[in-house]
């Protein structure tokens, strides 16, 4: 049964949003939330929302909304799975023994642990704390089934990594004796005063777990909570307030020497011109006048944000159950931080100047699946409007119309009134037809192009009809490359066996019960299924023969199948 919010509930749920408040007058953006949340997330289908807003210091309020699962009332004691929100409560305890003299920052870390997979890779030597902890490790974000391996050398560029989080973690766990639940809490837990959070599942969460809810609003298996284990990237549990006091801990300086407090929140680049700016455990961005501290966190049935500004001692926490969970939140940051809309226009030119270093077939994969998301189609459109509408030469009417048309469609995503092919046309107005070979981002919108966007958003899509949508090309491969490839492969999470021959001079793809399937070539070795956002790369042994495939899912998840014979 589909998971809704009535009106009178939501109207209810505005009433009650105040959870562990004494104060008879309401701050005025809590009361500015309470007003308009409930209604925001009813439709986002959105089950639950809490916010936590950290201002001199301390976390001067909090607000729960909605339901933590169908029929049950979320309030101050729910429990979230925050997701990427684990790094940098990890990264703490790693600056935290540093400032301890237990831990040298560029200490190489192959004297405490080496992973096996990268045992004969000499690159091992050049990973350190530093390196992990700005995501510079050269390692995929998770390596599936597969092989840990590097992707480039170590300090080269920036690649978001959760297994550089994990290296570090086992190093850590190696040179100090202690598994890292108990190094959390003497280092971090206790002295930001969080009592509600653990690392992997805990069983005091029976009955307070926010139940995680796919973007159609269906919830989803909690069982797989109740399998987590401690991890440095992901699987921390917490409480809005919990983690909330972390913020109000780290903005006070999280009991840190000056200068190594800064270095925390300085970039940590080892090459230039890096298109991503991460500091110690945290994505950094600049906006009026002082860094900021920031994170968020994605999972199936979680989204989840944090914002840190030391200069301010302020900050901000929301965290959610649905796949939708960040379409409320711009609302909220831009009624809960002092000019919060001038820091997400921030975020947004950080997020165009990302994307602009995208181009070819991963811009187009990218596209692809932004296309098929609401909260990343949003995302992409405010940078877009940002990057190339704002600055148009359209009159400032039609530039506000641009801005306020954003939401409409994201939530036509929703209701089917926006089609995944809309999204997809929309995405191609993006592109610079200058580049077919190599394509890329456009850099400017003359007059004509932002009315066809502005066209495109207000229609759903339709006025863009005219816009080449095919966001993904394809290459010729030689039948006697394909022909390498024809052969079974067991996917081990589902032990689906997966047959894989060539026909007609193209790759086709058949599983039991599912209907056979076309492999189009975005490389010699990389291929995509045009029915979902889902790659699948074919991977060589030492001795040159097919020995598998790694299948990757919405660009970053993947699994590796073996080659059966």
């Amino acid at each position: 049964m589909k998971y809704g919010i009535a009106p009178a509930l939501a109207a209810a749920l505005a009433v009650a949003g105040l959870h562990g408040s004494a104060n008879a007058a309401q701050p005025p953006a809590a009361a500015a939330l309470d007003e308009t949340v409930p209604e925001l997330i009813h439709r986002a289908r959105v089950p639950a929302v809490a916010v936590a807003r950290i201002e001199d210091g301390g976390v001067a309020w909090t607000r729960v909304y909605g339901e933590r699962s169908p029929g049950s009332a979320a309030t101050e004691d729910t429990v979230f799975n925050v997701a990427s929100l684990t790094k940098p409560v990890f990264a703490m305890l790693a600056v935290r023994l540093a400032a301890e003299g237990r831990l040298d920052l560029d200490a190489d870390l192959s004297s405490f642990w080496v992973d096996p997979d990268i045992a004969a890779d000499p690159r091992r030597h050049a990973l350190t704390p530093r390196i992990a902890l700005s995501h510079q490790t050269g390692f995929q974000n998770w390596r599936g089934g597969g092989k840990l391996e590097f992707a480039f050398a170590p300090g080269a560029r920036h690649e978001y990594s959760g297994e550089g989080y994990e290296y570090l973690r086992r190093a850590l766990e190696h040179a100090t004796g202690q598994p890292m639940a108990a190094l959390m809490e003497t280092s971090v837990l206790a002295p930001a005063g969080m009592q509600a959070s653990s690392f992997g599942w805990d069983g005091r969460w029976e009955g307070r777990l926010a139940t995680g809810h796919d973007e159609s609003a269906e919830p989803l298996d909690t069982a797989q909570a109740r399998s987590r284990r401690a991890n440095a990237a992901a699987n921390m549990f917490s409480t809005v307030g919990d983690y909330g006091r972390f913020v109000a801990w780290v903005v006070e300086g999280a009991g840190l020497p000056r200068d190594l407090f800064a270095d925390m929140q300085r970039p940590q680049a080892a090459h230039d011109d890096p298109v991503e700016r991460f500091g110690l455990g945290w994505k950094l961005l600049r906006a009026d006048g002082a860094e900021t501290l920031w994170h968020d966190g994605r999972e199936p049935g979680v989204r989840s944000f944090v914002l840190a500004r030391p200069a301010a001692r302020d900050g901000l926490v929301i965290l959610s159950n649905g796949s939708n969970g960040e379409l409320p939140m711009r609302a909220i940051i831009e009624a809960a931080v002092p000019d919060g809309a001038g820091w997400l226009r921030a975020r947004d030119a950080e997020m165009w100047r990302y994307l602009r270093s995208v181009s070819g077939p991963r811009l187009e994969q990218l596209l692809q699946m932004v296309s098929r998301s609401p909260s990343f189609m949003a995302a992409l459109l405010h940078a877009a409007d940002t990057a190339l509408v704002q600055g148009s030469p359209l009159d400032p009417q039609d530039r506000r119309a641009a801005a306020a048309a954003i939401e409409p469609f994201a939530l036509g995503m929703l209701d089917g009134t926006v089609t995944a092919a809309d999204a997809a046309r929309l995405c191609a107005l993006l592109l610079d037809p200058a580049g077919e070979g190599d394509r890329a981002l456009r850099t400017a919108f003359d007059e004509g192009q932002a009315r066809a966007w502005l066209a495109a958003l207000r229609g759903g899509g339709t006025a863009a009809a005219a816009a080449d949508g095919g966001l993904r090309t394809t290459v010729e491969v030689p039948e006697r490359i394909l022909r390498e490839y024809a052969g079974n492969y067991l996917v081990p999470s589902n032990s689906l066996l997966i047959s894989i021959a060539v026909s007609d001079g193209r790759l086709v793809a058949t599983a039991e019960g599912t209907p056979a399937t076309e492999f189009h070539p975005a490389s010699p070795t990389r291929f995509f299924m045009r029915e979902s956002a889902t790659d699948f790369e074919f991977v060589r042994g030492e001795n040159g023969q097919v020995s598998g495939i790694r299948i990757i899912w919405d660009g970053n998840r993947s699994e590796f199948a073996a080659r059966v014979r």
